[in-house]
């Protein structure tokens, strides 16, 4: 097997990290590197843990949240970031698209959806929640 995908968690919620601790414990080709609950914290693991993923719920307003996307990308220009959020409004995905994510999910994804979505987003490929319009990508 190759190396494993590392991946660092950003939410505010503990409930939500240890879901996807769990959920990602699952796959032998993963495994988390950190985990943070706020944005100075995740672009600190960022820079030095340099995750391949960072699954990020942004629950900021929309433009600190646009700036931490910023900041992440600085901190690790590799590093793929996938937005896992309960916020499908277009305005939204469209400014994280814009940014640089490289996906964007709810979190009403069935779990295998999110293992899948996780090694697309490495692979560098744009991934979107099914229920959100391919047109967002732009």
């Amino acid at each position: 097997m190759d190396r494993r995908i590392q991946i660092l968690i950003v939410d505010d919620s503990t409930t939500v990290r240890q879901g996807l601790l769990a959920l990602i414990d699952t796959a032998p080709d993963m495994t988390v590197v950190g985990q943070a609950t706020d944005a100075s914290t995740a672009i600190e693991l960022t820079r030095r843990t340099q995750p391949d993923v960072i699954i990020f719920d942004p629950s900021a307003p929309l433009e600190q949240n646009i700036n931490t996307i910023a900041a992440l990308r600085q901190a690790s220009g590799l590093t793929r970031i996938l937005i896992l959020t309960d916020d499908g409004d277009e305005q939204p995905v469209r400014a994280a698209l814009q940014a640089g994510v490289q996906g964007y999910l709810l979190k009403d994804a069935v779990l295998t959806d999110v293992l899948t979505a996780i090694r697309r987003a490495f692979e560098g490929q744009i991934v979107l929640h099914p229920s959100l319009s391919p047109g967002y990508i732009i």
